[in-house]
């Protein structure tokens, strides 16, 4: 949907990435946003670069004074991770994209959300399973110094347990004296 230009007291505004901003280079606001814009023209004064101004009725191009509500970016954040304003609300990830995530935050036995715990431990280590439970924003854990034990009791909450690295998956099993087969592929 193409919305053309908008003709404003600050330039020319076009949408991009969802929002109104200005394109015209000769009134010097090239590339700021009009809803920003505006809030500072309307109150007189010139809002810090950590003060973003948010949509009250979270349509993004209605940019009405009553509309723009400044806060800080955690602030926005708390709103728009709650419920319907949150992207993923009463959706799951796919399992690939789980794998990922799992990768990318340094998972080093191969399993879906487990990981080698040796901090805050008093003798060698043990097994943690971590995720959050709905609704709360801290993780918790589910462990043990049994690798096995883990996954029986990840299994009987119902949470996901799976490989995310065949190879590595295998070689924790054989390093710790586990049977690959039990623990990796059933």
């Amino acid at each position: 949907m193409d919305l053309g230009v908008l003709k404003t007291e600050f330039g020319r505004a076009k949408v991009k990435k969802g929002y109104y901003t200005i394109t015209s280079k000769k009134e010097g606001n090239y590339n700021k946003l009009l809803h920003r814009l505006i809030f500072e023209d309307f109150y007189k004064i010139k809002l810090p670069s950590h003060i973003i101004i948010h949509h009250e009725d979270r349509n993004k191009l209605n940019n009405e004074i009553w509309n723009l509500v400044p806060m800080t970016n955690s602030e926005h954040l708390k709103i728009h991770s709650r419920n319907e304003d949150n992207g993923m609300y009463g959706r799951k990830h796919r399992k690939n994209t789980l794998k990922l995530m799992s990768i990318s935050q340094n998972n080093s036995t191969g399993f879906f959300r487990v990981n080698k715990i040796t901090r805050n431990v008093k003798q060698g280590f043990v097994w943690a399973y971590m995720y959050y439970k709905k609704g709360e924003k801290h993780q918790t854990f589910i462990s043990s110094v049994n690798l096995m034990k883990v996954k029986e009791k990840v299994i009987a909450k119902g949470l996901d347990w799976f490989v995310i690295d065949e190879d590595i998956a295998k070689s924790v099993c054989k390093e710790y004296g586990y049977d690959e087969g039990v623990l990796c592929f059933e």
